[in-house]
């Protein structure tokens, strides 16, 4: 691979002097080269004011693997340049003790150094995430019982505001959302004071009215120059009359008018109709245009009438009470919270900044660290938070901020993108230090940046995304890729299937007959079918490797899927195993919204509460319990006199019937896993319950059973890990917004497409990126009452006397507020997602063909509610008349670029308008000699021919015609000893590999140091399908061999001939790669494979991998120019090495 060089934006960067910097650094533009360069040079330079060793820099990444990532990168170019440059040893030496780490970790150093001043523990400990968030939980549910307690009648107006269900569950979600907030300010005692009800002061009210009215006055600006040309073009007199009312009328707004003027002004508007003698083209769409003004005016109308309630100051006093009552409960849930923490001797995230923050309040100690420091680099910048904000002022070193406002997804943790924003703009005045740009991009091909220059280009703007793409971050390619022969960028758009409900009366709506979700599971299936099929379509093809500047083949493993929600994952990844698309899915779904682990927790719940007749009717009708609905209807009419469900089903096990006999024997169950609770303790009550009934099987061979016994896992992993905690806590948590996340799943292959989200993606590159999923909708529908804003504080909708709510002023601004940084966010994710894929990057989403055009006849960025409407707004009419035609595209323009291909509901191919070819008249005799030649041809290495130029040592072993000599299929369909428990075969082998690859050969193990030596190695996880003796075994066959270099799972790269290879192949080499278990090189040479087989004869085990250790000795023996004495095979399941002959 060539060595990148550096350009001269990079260089200006790296020259630098020793001054303040921001540096804007679009995705792929290399920033952390650029940061190691400029850290290089300051210090070779000679001069002191530049000067600086590595110990009195600081380095602060975002995450720990960027960090780790930095000091290994930095290490290597230390290394490189340390021959030309001796005095760069002593750099070598602090390169481990240097500081390169997050801003957490950072300030968790801090804190153990000066604990005596911060008031802290020495000792203490990080709590984690999951951990904090049962915490704050817990403390916040005790806080809303006190509020009850104390004021029961502000609990009762909070509880009417927030539930129709008289629970605190709403409640207690808010208090947690303003808690977070609260974190991120530094100091929320003030910002409380200063900022809570804001909006319902005198400055707040002129704060919201001056927004709505530039929205206002917004709004006839742009109308009155549409209307203007339209009246200056217009022939038909009646139609340039119309056309002059709709503009008089829209003249009447008025800068010199305030808020309230200009807002009776709007609402008094009326629409005059349109009409014209000539239905000519223009008139036809002046009138279109005038629907359109039509339905934005009235949506502006409807913003525009929660104003003037007549009693509002009553209306204002309620909402005040309702946001003094959550800050109550806040107020008194941090203090529990803080008081658990005090008790277990740990800290959270939040407060390592804000103790740290403080220590440096402290002149002796802020002076002694930033005397520690003559640089600070920051990477990352732009997801910079307040409070890391003011820590870093405080610092007062010389810094380096680098960052790309463009990739600031983390509003959910508090980043502040205006902070970035607002640097950059001092420092491009020249206010404090010197502002540069990065554009340039070396990761992704021309073709996919040309792409995202035009799509954002048109949707990012200074207003919409905080950035004018357009005039400030266009993509300079410099990247070097071979084009493949598609397209570098493909839409695969999928017909949208809908289902219209029937009418049974006029204007009566049939709920039994609503299918809509059916429609989006069928939807979101169809997806997935064709994204398999466009995967696997990829596998078939070569990849350019810009490494080896070479085409390669496709592995599964260069396929990333990204989507913008994990919701809907579990259905993608089963249809892709269904089509044979082995996956690794990582996953933050809520591990209760599986039904798997549902029916546990209520059974749980049942163990401390069996009147429960939700968690009762939950257990009943699940594995457990086995009965039908239908079953648990007959047991309710037959009791209809029974108040409860619990009392109907008692009553029910007097009968004499199947359904009785359910009943018992469910109960009975029961009564033993509560008998193991009371003695034993949860985790093993439930265990019992999974293991003795069966229900882990039962959930191994269903569809997803890898994932479902994942999950149920990590249920036992979470109790187990919180004994200590009471059950009723427990439960709470796992049942809350913020509980515990399910577990990754993966089919166990090593190559394998992984699917993560866009926000886990950040700060990677795949060579191809499939973003699935585009279609879906960003912005919740869910109704909210509540409204809140780091910079305006909080807001409630009215409520009156009679609980009926109204939007008032407060809420409608801060709900505008919150949908622009939301649009922002996810047009910065959209950017994130597609900046992520360096060779082909692939948009999928379903759509409904017919009516693509009205998506695109919608400019505003704002009204469009997802990434494909974003997406298709700014491909050329080419190509939009290409999908309402239902039409491939492969001209979206001169370039060719990118691709459209549109499949229908069942996955398939829509096909295109082609050309017809004419056929040839005449000179056929020639032609059929010259085809003849070539269908006869005898090619002298015809066993070569299907050889690519890099291939696999899996893709060249097995000789197929071994498999057609033998009769290999089993004679009865039995299960192997370890499929028992639903795990693959190659999932075992693949244990048994991790277990050879850490075990200590030289040690003697007894049989019970061995179990715990593989517990540890596995993470407690599968041990029961490894046979510890086995292992013991093979350890003991092995030890005699064991001296000099031992490499295990050793890969390699090497060329081979072909003739090397096959029988005839040519002279020319090919790039072979695999990996050997276990090579020794000493005073004898070996190779060691091991096999987890059935195999049992000798010879055939022999024959079977004879080609593949071939390749391993050719390779090794290329590779050391030494001869390998002798290759084994290490048959795991009978214990024995088999030495290859003739190999």
């Amino acid at each position: 691979m060539k060595e990148r060089q550096e350009i001269q934006e990079q260089k200006d960067i790296i020259d630098e002097k020793k001054v303040n910097m921001i540096v804007s650094a679009s995705a792929g533009s290399g920033k952390t080269f650029v940061m190691i360069e400029r850290i290089l040079k300051i210090l070779l330079s000679k001069d002191k004011e530049v000067h600086a060793n590595l110990d009195e820099m600081l380095i602060l990444t975002f995450t720990n693997q960027a960090a780790n990532e930095m000091s290994q990168r930095l290490e290597t170019k230390l290394m490189e340049k340390v021959d030309e440059n001796p005095e760069l040893v002593e750099q070598l030496d602090l390169i481990r003790v240097c500081d390169i780490s997050t801003i957490h970790a950072f300030c968790q150093k801090m804190l153990k150094k000066y604990f005596y001043e911060a008031k802290i523990s020495a000792d203490f400990e990080l709590v984690s995430e999951e951990k904090q968030k049962m915490m704050t939980n817990k403390s916040i549910t005790r806080a809303v019982l006190q509020f009850k307690n104390q004021s029961p009648q502000d609990y009762e107006e909070l509880l009417q505001y927030f539930s129709t269900t008289r629970n605190d569950n709403d409640i207690i979600l808010a208090a947690m959302q303003i808690t977070s907030l609260l974190e991120n300010q530094t100091d929320a005692d003030l910002w409380i004071k200063n900022f809570s009800t804001f909006l319902y002061s005198e400055e707040g009210r002129k704060t919201y009215e001056e927004y709505f009215n530039h929205n206002i006055l917004s709004f006839a600006k742009f109308h009155k120059g549409i209307f203007a040309d339209y009246i200056n073009k217009a022939n038909d007199e009646k139609l340039k009359t119309n056309l002059r009312k709709i503009y008089d009328m829209l003249d009447e707004v008025r800068d010199s008018q305030n808020f309230e003027q200009n807002r009776q002004v709007l609402l008094a508007m009326s629409m005059p109709r349109l009409s014209c003698k000539n239905q000519d083209e223009f008139s036809l769409a002046v009138i279109s245009f005038r629907e359109k003004f039509k339905d934005k005016l009235n949506k502006l109308k409807a913003r525009m009438k929660f104003f003037g309630f007549d009693n509002e100051e009553e209306l204002k006093s309620r909402a005040k009470n309702i946001i003094d009552s959550l800050l109550w409960i806040c107020e008194q849930g941090k203090k529990l919270y803080d008081n658990q923490k005090q008790k277990k001797n740990v800290l959270d995230f939040s407060d390592l900044e804000h103790k740290f923050l403080k220590l440096l309040d402290n002149p002796k100690i802020c002076e002694n660290i930033s005397n520690s420091y003559k640089y600070v680099f920051v990477d990352e910048f732009q997801d910079t938070n307040p409070v890391q904000m003011q820590i870093l002022d405080k610092l007062g070193s010389t810094v380096m901020t680098v960052g790309d406002i463009k990739q600031s997804i983390y509003g959910f943790r508090g980043s502040t993108p205006k902070i970035f924003q607002d640097m950059m703009e001092r420092f491009s005045n020249g206010d404090g230090g010197v502002a540069k740009k990065l554009n340039c991009n070396f990761r992704s091909n021309k073709d996919i940046l040309n792409f995202a220059n035009m799509v954002f280009s048109k949707i990012m703007t200074a207003e919409t995304g905080g950035v004018d793409y357009a005039v400030d971050s266009k993509f300079e390619p410099r990247a070097e890729y071979l084009r493949a022969n598609s397209p570098s960028v493909q839409i695969c758009l999928t017909q949208k299937t809908t289902t219209k409900n029937e009418l049974v009366l006029d204007g009566v709506y049939d709920l039994t007959k609503d299918d809509s979700e059916f429609s989006t599971n069928q939807n979101l299936r169809n997806q997935a079918r064709v994204v398999a099929q466009k995967i696997l379509e990829l596998k078939s093809q070569q990849i350019y490797d810009e490494k080896l500047e070479m085409f390669r083949d496709t592995n599964f493993s260069d396929i990333t899927i990204l989507v913008r929600s994990r919701s809907g994952v579990d259905t993608l990844c089963e249809e892709l195993i269904a089509c044979g698309v082995p996956i690794v899915a990582s996953s933050k779904q809520m591990l209760c919204s599986f039904a798997e682990v549902l029916v546990l927790v209520n059974i749980t719940k049942l163990l401390i509460n069996r009147k429960d007749d939700v968690a009762l009717t939950s257990a009943l009708s699940s594995y457990f319990g086995g009965l039908s609905f239908e079953e648990l209807s007959q047991i309710r009419i037959s009791f209809r006199d029974c108040k409860k469900f619990c009392d109907c089903v008692e009553n029910y096990q007097s009968m004499n019937d199947e359904i009785a006999s359910k009943l018992k024997s469910f109960f009975e169950l029961l009564d033993k896993v509560e008998k193991i609770n009371q003695y034993e303790g949860l985790a093993a009550a439930m265990k019992f319950l999974v293991f003795e009934s069966g229900y882990y099987d039962f959930c191994g061979v269903q569809a997803n059973g890898l994932a479902k016994c994942e999950r149920i896992k990590a249920f036992f992993s979470l109790i187990e890990s919180n004994a200590d905690t009471k059950i009723g806590w427990l439960l709470e948590y796992f049942e809350s917004s913020e509980g515990p996340q399910a577990p990754n799943f993966s089919t166990g292959e090593r190559d394998f497409v992984g699917i993560d989200t866009i926000h886990s993606s950040k700060g990677l590159e795949y060579p191809i990126v499939i973003l699935f999923g585009c279609e879906h909708e960003l912005f919740s529908s869910r109704p909210q009452k509540f409204g809140y804003s780091p910079n305006f504080g909080f807001a409630t909708k009215y409520v009156d006397d009679e609980g009926v709510e109204y939007n008032s002023p407060q809420y409608e601004y801060i709900k505008n507020k919150t949908r622009q940084q939301e649009i922002a966010e996810e047009l910065r994710l959209l950017y994130v997602g597609m900046t992520r894929a360096k060779n082909t990057l692939i948009l999928s989403g379903n759509c409904d063909f017919e009516k693509v055009e009205k998506i695109v006849d919608n400019e505003d960025v704002r009204a469009k509610t997802n990434y494909l409407d974003w997406v298709l707004g700014s491909l050329d009419e080419q190509s939009i008349s290409c999908i309402r035609l239902s039409t491939n595209s492969l001209v979206a323009n001169n370039d060719d670029f990118y691709s459209v291909e549109l499949y229908s509901d069942d996955g398939q191919k829509q096909t295109a308008h082609e050309k017809q070819t004419p056929i040839l008249s005449k000179g056929m005799t020639e032609i059929e000699k010259q085809l003849n030649q070539y269908i006869n041809f005898n090619y002298s290495y015809k066993n070569s021919i299907n050889l690519c130029q890099k291939n696999s040592v899996s893709s060249l072993a097995f000789d197929d015609d071994f498999y057609a000599s033998k009769n290999l299929s089993p004679k009865r369909f039995e299960k192997a000893e370890h499929e028992e428990s639903g795990v693959a075969a190659n999932d075992v082998g693949t244990l048994y590999h991790l277990i050879f690859e850490k075990i200590d050969f030289s040690k003697q193990y007894s049989l019970s140091e061995l179990n715990q030596e593989i517990s540890t190695i596995l993470n407690y996880e599968n041990v029961s399908l490894i046979d510890a003796q086995k292992v013991q075994k093979i350890i003991e066959l092995l030890r005699p061999y064991i001296s000099g270099k031992v490499f295990r799972e050793k890969e390699f790269i090497a060329k081979i001939r072909q003739s090397e290879i096959v029988d005839g192949g040519e002279e020319d080499s090919l790039i072979v790669q695999g990996k050997i278990d276990l090579l020794i090189l000493g005073e004898k040479n070996y190779i060691f494979d091991y096999k987890i087989t059935k195999i049992n004869d000798e010879n055939m085990l022999i024959k079977k991998y004879q080609k593949q250790l071939l390749l391993y000795k050719l390779a090794v023996q290329k590779a050391i120019n030494q001869n390998i004495d002798e290759v084994f095979v290490v048959d795991v399941n009978r214990h024995r090495l088999i030495k290859c002959q003739n190999i």
